[in-house]
């Protein structure tokens, strides 16, 4: 058992719920959602990672010391590549809903922007949501409906379609060489469809 002196406090931001609804496809091996934080909704699970067990379809480093209240372990950003100062990646496939619905819990250090990618398949290129005003240095959960907030990278008015397939969320923040700051994300979802 782990006794921790941190006092970590859990914040809500929700941002563009949307009310388109849909069915989703489920990909092979997902399950119906049994329960669900408030919020979600009713839908299928597309994506469910909190990173409890060893090996997973991550990369980054897998912390103890700084996760939120009831988690054992959690995913840190590390640096890997010569744009972003940090990055972790979450990597699954999952087939679009007509309401796509992104949860995740973040820890960051410095008051710098979150850039949140999410790979379309479909439409190559990456789907993008800013966190520009990211809460520092407290347990905060963000809710995105990814149909409406998510935005083409390449800067184009392309959005996330029913059908579009998915192969993974990545996490990224700061400069490499410049920024040096602690980014680690817990209890990702992706759930598809509901109302």
């Amino acid at each position: 058992m782990r006794t921790s002196v941190r006092v970590v406090v859990l914040l809500t931001m929700v941002v563009g719920t949307g009310e388109a609804g849909g069915q989703a496809t489920s990909p092979a091996g997902t399950q119906p959602v049994a329960s669900q934080p408030a919020g979600l909704g009713s839908g299928q699970a597309l994506l469910r990672q909190d990173f409890e067990a060893e090996k997973g379809n991550w990369s980054g480093r897998i912390v103890t010391d700084n996760v939120p209240p009831g988690s054992e372990r959690a995913l840190a950003a590390v640096a890997n590549e010569t744009h972003w100062a940090r990055r972790a990646t979450v990597t699954q496939r999952m087939q679009a809903a007509d309401k796509t619905v992104l949860r995740l819990r973040y820890f960051i250090s410095k008051d710098i922007p979150l850039t949140i990618y999410i790979f379309d398949r479909t439409q190559k290129d990456n789907l993008r949501y800013d966190v520009k005003e990211p809460v520092v240095g407290k347990w905060t959960e963000v809710r995105v409906n990814i149909n409406v907030e998510f935005r083409r990278n390449d800067g184009s008015a392309g959005r996330l379609a029913a059908g579009d397939q998915l192969s993974g969320i990545s996490f990224l923040a700061g400069k490499t060489g410049v920024d040096e700051f602690e980014l680690v994300v817990e209890d990702v979802e992706v759930v598809g469809g509901g109302r």
